[in-house]
């Protein structure tokens, strides 16, 4: 007769599980849905990229709106090559670390 408890013990322990975890998720119900901020608080406010290349905020920012399209590309142009400079010397970083020896020290 034990051996039947077993057998039942997976299916009532999942079935008690479940209505706890039904039973939690409905005590969130009663909170509003509707967010009551006005629309301009809940858009998302532009953040302007740093305007060096080390992405270090300079002495005197520039601002995004002052640039004209023409800057603003090169300027995005000039990180993005800066940015895929440092990503070769990690890559070979990486690959220098890769090719030591398991056993040999590492910096």
């Amino acid at each position: 007769m034990p051996y039947y408890l077993f057998l039942l013990a997976c299916p009532i322990g999942m079935g008690l599980m479940m209505w706890f975890m039904m039973r939690g998720m409905k005590g969130g119900a009663n909170r509003p849905t509707v967010d009551a901020r006005p629309t301009e608080a809940r858009r998302p406010q532009a953040v302007p990229l740093p305007s060096s290349a080390s992405d270090a905020p300079s002495a005197a920012p520039v601002a995004a709106a002052a640039l004209t399209h023409d800057e603003r590309l090169s300027e995005l142009r000039a990180r993005l090559e800066t940015l895929r400079e440092q990503q070769a010397t990690a890559a070979s970083a990486i690959a220098a670390l890769d090719a030591a020896p398991a056993d040999a020290p590492r910096p």
